[in-house]
């Protein structure tokens, strides 16, 4: 579920300028 959870980041960070941000944290997370 991790993959589904992590696309709809990229989604977001699209959507979003500050999203960006969001999904590196995201990456790192991992």
């Amino acid at each position: 579920m991790q993959d589904v959870d992590h696309i709809i980041i990229i989604i977001i960070s699209a959507n979003s300028s500050s999203g960006t941000y969001i999904s590196v944290m995201h990456n790192l997370d991992f």
